[in-house]
């Protein structure tokens, strides 16, 4: 999953995963939310907004960027608020890197 140019028209598009499969949007569509979404996250964990960038380029561990399950949860709830929904107990058992937390993020928002 990620974003790849269409074969057709060279738009870039951002592939991700639904319950109904595989699904896709205009990355332009997506990019200032994911933006933001790296802002919100450096600032949550006392991060620089580059090192959230490259985990989730990465999909690095949250652990092998100084957090820890409890940090997660705090930005969780915190974007949870910010956004107005609730990410079901067994949707958070499946966030461990800032990657699925962003796309499980966007994937709601579309």
């Amino acid at each position: 999953m990620g974003d790849a140019p269409c074969p057709i028209c060279g738009t870039l598009l951002w592939f991700f995963e639904t319950a109904n499969g595989i699904a896709c949007c205009r990355f332009a569509a997506i990019a200032p939310l994911r933006d933001h979404l790296f802002v919100r996250i450096a600032h949550a964990l006392g991060m620089e907004v580059d090192d959230v960038i490259h985990a989730y380029k990465t999909r690095e561990p949250l652990d092998a960027n100084g957090a820890d399950s409890l940090d997660m949860v705090e930005v969780t709830m915190e974007l949870e608020e910010e956004f107005g929904f609730t990410i079901p107990l067994d949707g958070t058992a499946n966030i461990k890197t800032i990657r699925d937390l962003v796309d499980f993020i966007l994937r709601w928002r579309l």
